[in-house]
């Protein structure tokens, strides 16, 4: 099987050398993404995902991205949902610990931006990937997208699988966490 990356927001598999390399990246431990403040964590993606069929190839997605909110973006004509975390709308307005509004849904929004930037994402899919949108684990140069956006306190688990970060988060009262995740809710016009 031949590896090929993505061209124009078209997904391809990724070639079997390429598990070598992640592993090996895997064994050197974590790597900055430039222009992401603070750097992407040391917390990898979930392993490779089965399926009925085996396993779920990974998808490479190359810039641009187009944000939607906290956890999903946009990348040719496929929206990708990150998975096992939840974040505010791209609208939403919270509280923070002296009770002042402010925007966090554009700044958790900002967040994952800043973080997908120019950076190519390695995503499994537990899904049809040729659906309009589909959920995803993505990571950057290995490292778990959703755990970043965790431990800066921009989205937070459906589950327990980010605990380590959530209490980090909440320990640095990182972004929602700077007013225990008060969003208020949304006001029709």
């Amino acid at each position: 099987m031949c590896g090929v990356g993505l061209v124009s927001g078209r997904a391809h598999r990724a070639d079997r050398s390429n598990a070598r390399h992640e592993i090996a990246a895997r064994e050197r431990g974590p790597v900055a993404v430039e222009g992401a403040s603070p750097a992407v964590s040391a917390a990898k993606a979930p392993e490779r995902l089965a399926t009925p069929n085996g396993p779920v190839p990974d998808l490479i997605l190359d810039p641009p991205y187009v944000v939607l909110d906290a956890t999903s973006f946009k990348n040719g004509l496929s929206e990708i949902q990150l998975l096992d975390i939840e974040g505010p709308t791209g609208n939403a307005v919270c509280k923070d610990a002296e009770g002042l509004r402010w925007a966090c849904g554009l700044r958790a929004r900002a967040a994952l931006h800043n973080l997908l930037r120019a950076s190519t994402l390695r995503c499994r899919s537990t899904n049809d990937i040729t659906a309009k949108r589909f959920g995803a684990y993505c990571a950057i140069t290995g490292d778990d997208v959703g755990a970043a956006l965790v431990r800066n306190g921009w989205a937070r688990p459906r589950s327990d699988a980010y605990a380590a970060e959530v209490a980090e988060a909440r320990r640095n009262r990182a972004g929602l966490w700077n007013g225990d995740w008060t969003i208020e809710p949304s006001r029709q016009p």
